[in-house]
């Protein structure tokens, strides 16, 4: 089977390297070897027999990789499955804006059944963190903090997992692009903001434990 070397991308959006196809030594199978353009970028093999196959995603049959040269980007509107991942955090960043100086992570302890969320810091648990010697200190009082920015880098992580992200939502100006509030306040909301002439867009529920949440984005107003 003929399969192109270059770039590919997944059907579920990541990027691939095609280097080449190789013979199985034991079953003579081919196989197409082929590196991640992310992470660690690492090396990968599979059945040439499965790389063109026909999937389902969602309510859509696909193909398993595209070629780079048989996707148009173009044909398609918006941010979408097939978006490079630089795109995706771009969407991201640009809707989910806060503060870029501190962001938080998500912890979650299975023994006692709590979680939460806590500012990430570079400091944390080393020897100069209150925590790491068992004391208990606020991270706002704590006089070695040393919070990492909120960028695309914190994204990425996000996105593919690696990290539950936290946005401290309130700007320098006391202002704020987005809401989280309780499902059911929609329409009292929605008049309330139409009547400050604040264009809003409703977006799909969040689950948060059993509590629904709804997110709002607003336009900042000049």
């Amino acid at each position: 089977m003929l399969i192109k070397p270059g770039k590919y991308i997944h059907f579920k959006g990541n990027e691939y390297k095609v280097i080449g196809t190789a013979t199985h030594s034991e079953t003579l199978d081919e196989v197409v070897v082929y590196r991640a353009l992310y992470g660690e970028g690492k090396t990968w093999i599979r059945p040439s027999s499965m790389w063109n196959e026909i999937v389902e995603h969602g309510d859509k049959r696909v193909k398993r990789f595209i070629h780079e040269d048989e996707f148009n980007a173009k044909s398609i509107e918006g941010v979408h499955n097939y978006s490079l991942p630089k795109e995706k955090v771009e969407l991201f960043l640009s809707l989910f804006t806060g503060r870029e100086d501190v962001f938080a992570k998500r912890w979650e302890n299975t023994k006692k059944g709590i979680s939460g969320y806590v500012p990430v810091c570079h400091n944390e648990w080393s020897p100069v963190c209150p925590k790491s010697g068992g004391g208990k200190m606020k991270c706002s009082d704590c006089t070695h903090q040393d919070f990492m920015k909120f960028d695309a880098a914190a994204v990425e992580k996000h996105l593919t997992g690696k990290m539950t992200v936290g946005v401290y939502p309130m700007l320098a100006d006391e202002t704020e692009q987005y809401l989280c509030l309780p499902r059911g306040l929609e329409d009292e909301i929605n008049q309330i903001l139409k009547d400050n002439n604040v264009e809003i867009k409703w977006i799909d529920k969040t689950n948060e434990g059993r509590k629904i949440n709804r997110q709002l984005f607003r336009k900042r107003q000049s």
